[in-house]
């Protein structure tokens, strides 16, 4: 069916890398809505880099469901909010990570100040926090690669990426990070004043 289409090479896609950001950005819009949805995140590091594993740990310690260190400091301890969690986007050629809130108006402020303490202090953890963040990511990885689509996807992400090989690396890949890991990548992409800030608000 397809034998008589022309032959061609693929283009090749132009990139600009996004340098790791020097100073915060704050965009905040008026919406007709009734709570406040708030994102606040920074540059990472994309899937061909060793330190997307190490995001991959931050990203199991701040925000696996209700264990995740942000819903339990914005929900279960102070019910800042409903809807807590952290993302960690990972692709061939960007990545970001970024923690998500939806709280009333006028807890806006001390989620803020919550959401920016924990990236801060995410080197703040023990030897036991660490295995137990693996152990959450290897549970997660195998339960969702049963499923053949599931599979199938992930290995045509890793292909595209680089090599379909990653996948049967991957976890060998997170077991292998450190606490130390964790300081030098804090250091280098979690900057104090180094955020972006999106909130969407309701009109007065």
């Amino acid at each position: 069916r397809f034998s008589s289409l022309p032959k061609k090479s693929a283009p090749k896609l132009k990139v600009t890398p996004e340098s790791i950001k020097k100073k915060k950005t704050i965009v905040h819009r008026k919406m007709p809505i009734k709570q406040t949805y708030m994102v606040i995140g920074y540059i990472a590091a994309d899937r061909r880099s060793e330190d997307s594993y190490v995001f991959d740990i931050i990203q199991a310690i701040l925000g696996r469901g209700i264990s995740g260190r942000l819903f339990d400091e914005i929900r279960t301890k102070r019910g800042l909010g409903y809807d807590v969690g952290c993302h960690y986007s990972d692709n061939r050629h960007y990545g970001f990570i970024a923690s998500y809130v939806t709280t009333d108006k006028d807890k806006t402020s001390l989620a803020k100040k919550i959401i920016l303490e924990q990236f801060q202090n995410i080197d703040d953890i023990s030897v036991q926090d660490l295995k137990d963040a693996k152990a959450y990511i290897e549970g997660e990885f195998a339960l969702h690669n049963e499923d053949t689509m599931n599979r199938a996807d992930n290995l045509g992400f890793f292909d595209y990426v680089d090599d379909a090989k990653m996948f049967s690396d991957y976890i060998k890949k997170v077991k292998k990070v450190t606490v130390a890991d964790i300081r030098r990548v804090k250091e280098k992409y979690l900057r104090p004043d180094a955020y972006t800030q999106i909130v969407l608000d309701q009109k007065e």
